[in-house]
């Protein structure tokens, strides 16, 4: 048996980007290049974005490199473990 479990996600579109960037005031930040991915450090930009994470009062960004991806989800899937444990 598969154990599915529903989990409820935020998604932005590409194109509405900018308008989250600027409603939490780190547009000009994000263009300037000063965020790096959390666990790569590569730089974040509109190319290589793949997800905003926020966490303790901050912003983390992921990039879009297959082994960052799949370090979120471990680290996003052990972060929801330990908040039912």
């Amino acid at each position: 048996m598969i154990n599915r479990e529903k989990k409820e996600i935020n998604t932005v579109h590409e194109r509405d980007l900018d308008n989250l960037l600027q409603r939490l005031g780190i547009k000009d930040k994000f263009d300037a290049n000063k965020f790096k991915c959390k666990f790569c450090k590569d730089i974040i930009t509109n190319d290589n974005i793949y997800s905003v994470l926020p966490e303790s009062g901050g912003i983390n960004f992921i990039c879009n490199k297959p082994p960052c991806v799949i370090e979120m989800t471990e680290y996003l899937t052990e972060k929801n473990r330990n908040k039912r444990g």
